[in-house]
């Protein structure tokens, strides 16, 4: 039925036309009538019959009314140019004209403040050519807003508002239909560069990135983003306007101060506010840039850059020098410019890239100890020495345990096998070498018995690998500290080496600083006491009595039980000030023979009996002594200076016999335990040979007593004839070997995983515990970088015992570390650092084999900022290859990142400084073309006028709000909106990605008046078939409209 009128109707418009004979047209003038300026409202305006035949309808702008009518009668001049407009039909100048006129929405107060609908949208009422809209916001809290045409008359309020608030810079202009529709108050779209007195805000920004602002602003107030310099050039940059923003700040900013610079658009505020300097030349018209020699150079100012960009370069390409600025470089030179391989290297300071006159640290520690001890390197600039030649660089080495310091071309290089450092910078040689050195407490005599924040921590004068700290008290209780290599510690070293033989009094030690032992401690043990024929009987029943007086550092608080010369015995505390000198001397220097020492409480109780009868012979007389073989006799032993037995081995004889009956020099020669030894008990001399134990420790001498030993080196004849041979492991992790009589203190119980007694001569030599951890030990970028062997060299022992050690491997600076967890050495200190960087594992020994890099195998989308489709999804089949090498303990990883009004998307490792560790806006995933999400995703109208609720579709699509199109891998080759209308008269409205390939062309068809695309947001809002309507007259255009809603 709608139809139907509809066609009625226009057949009525088209058929007036032809039945009369004189022109009807629409009338009027918008001086007297404003809506003659449109025509656009109900009801229908006036109209008249034109006098003559041959008169045409008139549409024109005079000054700037619009007058309507017969050409004829209501024009008095010719009608002329594009302000006046005749045509032949009808009421034919019923249209708006101009038809470019400017349409604004009009309004006033705080229901103005938000424009949601057109119903305030009106052509302006008077013509002026170039007309605009304006919008302006009078008052801030309530958002009271005036809106209209700059046309309006004076006398108009908003018009009024308008020009007090411009000068302002209050009231917003535009040009275009409706254009003033922006709210009076919405969020801020302005992104400023925001940081704050760090170092890398002095210097340029990127300008691909920022921080939203975080506030609401009013319609036509200024944004600005800002930096704020201080007094010391520490720099601040941010929204000026944000919550945040420093209130100082704020009003220096706003009053002009010098301190504040703003800018307005985007990511403007990342100007550098830090300048430096660098020599610039290059070879190819310069024959002196290579050396900075026979001329003169002046610095010049880099251009500002970020902080990455700061700094200097040379480079050499082909041979031919160059010099310059960092911020002159390209990313793609930078890179080259920070491979080891390049043949270009960066500095960071100014005019760094010269050659000035070169000086180096010249000194040598065997003629100054200073030259390794000094640790402050403004302290050893008392041996700067200018170089011969300024192309020298400074050399630290250590040379048979000295350090010497020189100039390059001076006599000293860096050998192979020792530690050297070599450094190009006016007197950078001043690192103590190596780094790991060894530092200890030294001191001696007064004030040294405790150490305090007074007494010196030094490096120690010699470099030794295996050297330890020590500390010493002598028997007059004089305390000794130092390095044990120093040459200046000899004299206190005496007192070490004085009782090596026996209980070591020079307390060692591994480690900085570890020499903090106090030089005596008050007496703890408790000893039985007693003297007289009874005493030698069993004690099993006695208590023991507090021992009193302090015990020396490395002395052992001890019992004894002493045997006199007429055999009564007397037992007591070895360190007891009331203890007679001569027994304690004796107990201390020789015990075993008439002293029995223990080191457990009330331990000294056994019986002690006066050995009866020993085995007598010689090999020079009977060849049977030595084998103990045959019948050797026994003989009854007297109570001598030395009780017991013992057998002596002296240029291949072996003599057995009672202690009682050497002779002085015979005792000295058992006393000190190499050629002959002493025992307990009856015929206690029976034992074939003395027995013999490899002795190390892996603190001291390394990996030659972790592994099987060779035969010939660190063998040691016990000092106890029963002795047995230990294996065991420190409390450190080391490991340790040697007679068990030596570490009865240590270990006072042996028979467990981490301690073990073996009798056999030189029987504890096998690795110990035979389960420890074999791992490959190497670093460096040479072999040790490739996947290694089983049967490599690198492949050894882990030095420190740990039963829950692991192998690892970690990559830094492109050097590979390869070790174990319980080392302490820097590939393991790198580890620890690393976390999960650093790869650990105990499969297996040697696990730690895998090569230090390997090919990528994961595939990324890739695309840059600068590619308006990077903001869009992709298909993952885009995807290609990484490129650049995985280093172990790296992942493999895609990532997308937004940037400025675009998007970024790679391979991580390829791209490491674009999506940084922590980064809360940069996405990372790890499967092949995982980075594909769409950061972007098209609106559009969605509505179909066959929908139950939709049958305004096509005629108010104003009614729509832009909605998201579906899916998360929106391409941008997919992007788009339509508007569809099917010969049935359906429209529909959607998204371009939801229809077929054949309608989709159809629709980008600029000829195909059934279907419209376009791309941006909610752009499919025009009403559908409008152009097909335009071939109509205005006339018609009126009566459709009429009737539209009517029936609607």
């Amino acid at each position: 039925m709608e139809k139907k009128i509809l066609n009625i109707l226009i057949l009525v418009i088209f058929g007036i036309s032809f039945t009369q004979g004189q022109r009807i047209c629409y009338s009027c003038d918008s001086a007297v009538d404003p809506n003659c300026a449109t025509l656009s409202t109900i009801p229908i305006p006036v109209t008249k019959t034109c006098a003559s035949l041959t008169d045409s309808c008139v549409s024109a702008i005079i000054g700037t009314r619009t007058v309507r009518g017969c050409l004829a009668e209501d024009i008095t001049g010719p009608c002329e140019g594009a302000l006046c407009e005749t045509c032949g039909a009808n009421n034919c100048n019923g249209a708006i004209f101009p038809l470019d006129r400017a349409q604004c929405h009009r309004c006033e107060g705080a229901q103005c403040a938000t424009i949601t609908n057109n119903n305030n949208l009106e052509v302006c009422l008077n013509y002026v050519e170039g007309d605009s809209c304006y919008s302006v916001v009078t008052d801030e809290d309530t958002l009271v807003t005036y809106r209209g045409c700059h046309s309006d008359p004076a006398t108009d309020l908003g018009r009024q508002e308008c020009t007090r608030l411009d000068a302002q810079g209050y009231c917003v202009s535009c040009t275009g239909a409706a254009c003033n529709s922006n709210a009076a108050k919405v969020p801020s779209q302005l992104q400023c560069t925001r940081c704050s007195g760090d170092t890398a805000c002095r210097y340029g920004q990127p300008t691909d990135f920022g921080l939203q602002c975080n506030y609401d602003v009013v319609l036509g107030r200024q944004e600005y983003c800002y930096s704020y310099v201080t007094a010391n050039n520490q720099v601040t940059r941010g929204c000026l306007y944000d919550p945040i923003t420093n209130a100082n700040h704020l009003a220096e900013c706003e009053a002009g101060e010098p301190t504040c610079q703003l800018c307005t658009s985007s990511l403007c505020n990342h100007e550098s506010y830090a300048y430096h300097t660098c020599y610039a030349c290059d070879g190819h018209t310069d024959p002196n840039c290579g050396t900075l020699e026979n001329a003169w150079y002046e610095p010049e100012v880099c251009p500002s850059g970020t902080l990455d960009q700061v700094g200097c370069f040379v480079a050499t390409t082909d041979g031919v020098p160059m010099r310059g600025c960092v911020s002159l470089l390209n990313p793609d030179e930078i890179s080259y410019c920070q491979s080891t391989a390049s043949g270009c290297t960066i500095c960071t300071t100014d005019n760094c890239n010269g050659r000035a006159p070169k000086t180096c640290i010249t000194c040598d520690s065997s003629t100054d100890a200073n030259c390794a001890t000094v640790a402050n390197p403004t302290a050893l600039l008392q041996y700067s020495q200018q170089c011969p030649s300024s192309s020298a660089i400074c050399i630290s080495r250590i040379s048979n345990g000295y350090t010497q310091r020189a100039c390059s071309g001076t006599g000293i290089s860096c050998t192979s096998g020792n530690p050297c450092w070599q450094c190009d910078g006016a007197n950078c040689n001043t690192d103590v070498l190596p780094l790991d050195r060894l530092k200890c407490y030294k001191c001696s005599g007064a004030g040294c018995a405790d150490v305090t924040t007074e007494t010196n921590l030094e490096v120690c004068e010699m470099y030794n690998t295996n050297d330890q700290c020590f500390t010493v008290v002598t028997d007059t209780e004089v305390t000794h500290r130092g390095c044990y290599s120093d040459p200046s510690s000899a004299a206190a070293k005496t007192v070490c080496t004085e009782h090596e033989s026996g209980s070591d009094r020079c307390v060692k030690c591994t480690g900085e600083g570890c020499n903090t032992q106090v030089s005596k401690t008050p007496a703890t043990l408790s000893c039985i006491k007693c003297t007289g024929a009874a005493c030698g009987n069993s004690q099993a029943s006695t208590p023991g009595q507090a021992c009193f007086g302090d015990v020396l550092l490395g002395r052992t608080e001890s019992c004894y039980s002493y045997i006199h010369d007429n055999g009564n015995v007397e037992r007591g505390c070895l360190y007891d000030p009331n203890t007679p000198a001569a027994i304690s001397n004796e107990c201390t220097n020789s015990p075993g023979g008439r002293c029995k020492v223990c080191t457990a409480g009330s331990c000294n109780t056994e019986e002690i009996q006066v050995t009866e009868t020993c085995y007598t012979c010689d090999s020079g007389l009977d060849p049977n002594c030595e084998s103990m073989t045959g019948t050797i006799q026994t003989k009854q032993c007297p109570i001598g200076t030395v009780l017991g037995c013992f057998r002596s081995q002296v240029d291949g004889v072996v003599v057995r016999g009672c202690a009682g009956d050497l002779k002085s020099g015979e005792i000295t020669l058992c006393q000190r335990g190499a050629q002959c030894k002493l025992c307990d008990g009856n015929n206690c001399n029976a034992k074939v040979d003395f027995q013999r134990c490899y002795t190390c420790n892996s603190a001291s001498s390394g990996a030659a007593c972790l592994n099987l030993q060779d035969g010939s080196i660190n063998q040691a004849v016990c000092s106890d004839y029963m002795d047995t041979c230990l294996t065991a492991i420190g409390t450190n992790g080391e490991t340790i070997r040697g007679c068990r009589s030596s570490f009865q203190q240590t270990f006072p119980t042996c028979s467990s995983f981490t301690c073990q007694t073996c009798a056999d001569n030189y029987c504890n030599q096998a690795v110990f515990p035979t389960s420890r951890r074999l791992c490959h030990q190497c670093s460096g970028s040479g072999a040790c970088a490739d996947s290694l062997t089983s049967t490599g060299d690198s492949l050894s022992i882990c030095p420190v015992y740990s039963a829950t050690d692991e192998c690892y491997s970690i990559v830094s600076n492109q050097a590979v570390y390869r070790g174990c967890t319980s080392s302490n050495t820097e590939g393991n200190t790198l580890c620890n650092a690393a976390g999960n960087n650093c790869v650990k594992c105990s499969t297996a020994n040697g696990c730690n084999s895998a090569a230090a890099k390997s090919a990528p195998t994961l595939s990324c989308v890739k695309c840059a900022a600068t590619d308006v489709a990077c903001l869009w999804g992709f298909s993952n089949s885009v995807a290609t290859r990484c490129t650049s090498d995985v280093w172990l303990g790296s992942q493999e990883t895609c990532f997308r990142i937004p940037s400025g009004s675009s998007a970024i998307r790679g391979c991580t490792l390829d791209n490491p400084t674009q999506c940084p560790d922590g980064s809360s806006t940069c996405t990372k995933c790890t499967g092949n073309g995982c980075n594909t999400a769409t950061y972007k995703r098209q609106q559009c109208l969605l509505c179909s006028s066959t929908t139950n609720g939709q049958d305004n579709c096509g005629s108010e699509p104003d009614e729509y709000t832009a909605a998201d199109c579906s899916g998360d891998d929106q391409t941008y080759a997919d992007r788009g909106c339509y508007v569809h209308v099917d010969d049935d008269g359906v429209v529909r409205r959607g998204c371009a990605k939801d229809i077929d390939n054949q309608l989709l062309s159809q629709c980008k068809d600029a000829d195909d008046e059934s279907c419209r695309y376009c791309e941006a947001d909610g752009c499919n809002d025009w009403p559908a078939g409008a152009s097909a309507i335009q071939a109509f007259s205005a006339a018609a255009v009126l009566l459709i409209a009429v009737a539209g809603k009517f029936f609607h």
